[in-house]
């Protein structure tokens, strides 16, 4: 329900994968922060993309979490909840302990 007298509006803020910053969100920020600040926030929001970034490039490549969730100040992390390990059918597979004795005891 509209209340006379109050508007609201919905502005986007837009971030390229890759760090991209777009100028439209300065507009916008110029409302909220001094230019001294915009500069840093830019600066910090760049950073924190192409981390994030390279996080997950790493991650996806050699399958290795990039990231301890711990480390973050929440107990309640859900951004990127842990994965189930999956077996990989072409890694080799180590013999267990009875093919190993039963190897042995046959020579």
């Amino acid at each position: 329900m509209k209340k006379p007298g109050k508007t609201v509006e919905i502005i986007p803020f837009v971030m390229g994968s890759c760090g991209t910053w777009d100028p439209q969100n300065d507009s916008f920020m110029r409302n909220l922060c001094s230019r001294s600040y915009l500069k840093l926030f830019q600066k910090l929001c760049v950073s924190d993309t192409l981390r994030w970034s390279r996080d997950l490039f790493i991650e996806h490549v050699t399958g290795v979490r990039q990231y301890d969730p711990a480390a973050f100040p929440t107990y309640d992390f859900k951004y990127r909840p842990e994965e189930q390990e999956e077996a990989d059918p072409l890694a080799p597979q180590r013999p267990t302990v009875n093919q190993q004795v039963s190897e042995v005891s046959s020579d």
